[in-house]
């Protein structure tokens, strides 16, 4: 989003943001949810940072539903507390899930678990309504 720029209107970036959702972050969530958070409960040392980022989608969710459902001159302080939650979830995926995973799984279980979710993201993105999947 290009939220530091003043001629954006908060509806612009609503719609930005609620377009982002419907493309992109609900299917990546699932495929998360459904093939790489298993793998990790499983396979990392403290399965809790599972438990974490799946409290973090759960939030998120609920973030993207408030604001579909507010007018956008109701929604400045919520877009901005999305994009800090966005951040923080995804740096903690980076940071701390994706090296866990790198400690845990030899590479090839690393590689075919890339492969799986490289398959199955254009498709669950189909699913659930990206038209650039």
């Amino acid at each position: 989003m290009r939220g530091s720029d003043p001629r954006w209107t908060l509806a612009e970036l609503r719609a930005q943001a609620l377009t982002l959702w419907e493309h992109e972050y609900s299917g990546h969530f699932a495929v998360e949810e459904r093939f790489v958070f298993p793998v990790a409960r499983k396979a990392i040392p403290d399965p809790s940072l599972v438990d974490a980022l799946l409290a973090d989608h759960e939030e998120l969710r609920s973030c993207f539903s408030l604001l579909q459902r507010r007018p956008p001159e109701q929604c400045r302080d919520l877009l901005l507390k999305l994009g800090e939650r966005l951040v923080r979830h995804i740096r903690r995926e980076e940071r701390e899930l994706f090296q866990a995973l790198q400690a845990s799984l030899d590479e090839c279980a690393m590689k075919a678990l890339g492969k799986h979710v490289e398959e199955q993201l254009p498709a669950m993105c189909l699913v659930l309504g990206s038209a650039d999947a």
